[in-house]
């Protein structure tokens, strides 16, 4: 759920590691304009910040989001294709 889409607003020409510490924090800070894609952000951050608190690393691994929906302009809709 890392992506625009899901409301990562981050600076393409900076580097960015999946090692920073500050990932988890840009995580907590994305906001989805549409619901269904904050319930993934959000739950990618639970599972983060219980690995955390249990003192285990923890990983989460998603195939690619592919659907048969477009975004509509603004996220105001979903229009199949």
């Amino acid at each position: 759920m890392f992506s625009a889409d899901a409301g990562v607003d981050v600076d393409p020409s900076l580097p960015l590691s999946d090692a920073s510490a500050s990932l988890v924090e840009l995580q907590k800070s994305q906001k989805a304009p549409v619901s269904f894609l904050q319930l993934g952000v959000d739950t990618n951050v639970s599972i983060l910040e219980s690995g955390d608190a249990a003192g285990v690393r923890s990983y989460i691994v998603a195939p690619p989001m592919v659907c048969e929906y477009l975004l509509c302009s603004r996220f105001q809709s979903l229009k199949h294709v």
